[in-house]
């Protein structure tokens, strides 16, 4: 059963089955009742895979298989499950959703341009959101400030607004495949420094493009729309500013499927189209690979490191190995690929979380220490008008 629910697409209008599926969740609860039915599977089962995995299932299906009797609160509390976890479950409240970006033909703020790429459904908008709000917070004497004249402000400021380290909340909903959110803010320091920057949230759709492209595959209007959106960022526009690329990459989804394929063969496929355009030729200060849910690979950061180590070199060394020759090639920070994880805190039902910014900490001062900075002292002024 859990083979079959794995492989239902978690985005909506997707084929499954030869038919397209118009909503996922309610998908995944039919074939469990089905299961039900049919005897395959019991009540002990449902709750064994619960406890296996307390993001197995997501809250929508949780809450129907409570509904209708199959599970109670109490099997919860038995199987470990905390009460604020359960709480969240008698609650309506809806997942923020997020409108689709306008078009973004160049990046006009002079800054360090950060892309961040990834499949749908690699964490990648939840890892940008504990970022923002990490960033938006930070309690040693630096300051975030938005710039409200870009295109993706209200997106920034909705997952900035978050995640917070005081309640359990609930985690945004997926952006729409096809959107590109661009967001711009300076981080201001002790040391009369700030460092402007501007956030690239790409499109998930866009790994997907460009291994669609190169196997001469028909790309509807969409897509074609999502590779012209990177194709004037990265590669027509004029922008002299430097990049840093993250590309963001699930733990534990290397049997996931999206359409078919596994995470590994898009981002195998997004690398030849990368390395063909030449688009980290020029201005590229550093590329990242950021894990996400580095839970699932321990508790302590040591352990984390080391079993995401193993992991990346076991399901993704021809994608790690193609990073690693962009940097030499390229003399891209040092001729070194960074390595980073993270991991949101105590998440339940894949949409409820208390947020931890431990992790998310460590990646905001490591990027912050690639990016450029401007000297806002009178003194540093003075040397960038005079030239001394």
């Amino acid at each position: 059963m859990l083979y079959e629910i794995r492989d239902i697409p978690t985005y909506k209008n997707r084929e499954y089955k030869g038919v397209i599926v118009q909503d996922p969740n309610n998908l995944i609860l039919e074939t469990i009742l089905d299961y039900l039915k049919k005897g395959t599977v019991d009540k002990t089962g449902i709750l064994q895979i619960i406890q296996n995995d307390n993001n197995e299932l997501n809250s929508y299906v949780v809450k129907n298989l409570m509904s209708q009797g199959v599970i109670c609160e109490q099997d919860l509390r038995e199987i470990g499950i905390p009460d604020t976890f359960i709480d969240m479950l008698n609650r309506s409240y809806e997942p923020i959703s997020f409108r689709p970006g306008g078009a973004i033909d160049r990046i006009n703020k002079v800054s360090t341009e950060i892309y961040f790429w990834g499949i749908p459904s690699s964490g990648k908008t939840c890892a940008i959101g504990a970022l923002l709000s990490t960033l938006s917070r930070l309690d040693d004497g630096r300051v975030m400030r938005k710039d409200n004249d870009c295109q993706g402000y209200e997106y920034m400021t909705c997952l900035s607004s978050l995640f917070n380290d005081q309640t359990v909340m609930t985690l945004p909903a997926g952006t729409p495949v096809t959107a590109t959110y661009e967001m711009a803010f300076d981080v201001y320091d002790k040391a009369n420094l700030y460092h402007p920057i501007t956030m690239i949230d790409l499109a998930g759709e866009l790994i997907r493009c460009m291994y669609k492209s190169d196997a001469q595959r028909q790309l509807n209007h969409e897509e074609e729309e999502t590779l012209e959106t990177i194709t004037n960022l990265l590669v027509s526009q004029t922008s002299k500013n430097q990049k840093i690329h993250v590309f963001v990459m699930e733990y534990g989804a290397e049997e996931r499927k999206y359409e078919g394929l596994p995470q590994s063969d898009y981002l195998d496929g997004a690398m030849n189209y990368i390395e063909r355009t030449g688009i980290f030729r020029k201005n590229t200060d550093a590329i990242i690979l950021l894990v996400t849910k580095a839970d699932k690979a321990g508790h302590d950061m040591e352990t984390q490191s080391k079993k995401i180590k193993a992991y990346i070199e076991k399901y993704y060394s021809n994608f790690k190995g193609a990073l690693d020759n962009l940097c030499i090639s390229n003399e891209i920070n040092n001729k070194k690929l960074i390595t980073l994880f993270i991991s949101l805190g105590d998440v339940c039902f894949q949409d409820y979380c208390f947020f931890s910014n431990r992790h998310a900490k460590n990646v905001v001062n490591r990027i912050l220490s690639q990016t450029s900075t401007i000297d806002t002292s009178r003194r540093g002024l003075f040397k960038s008008i005079f030239g001394k």
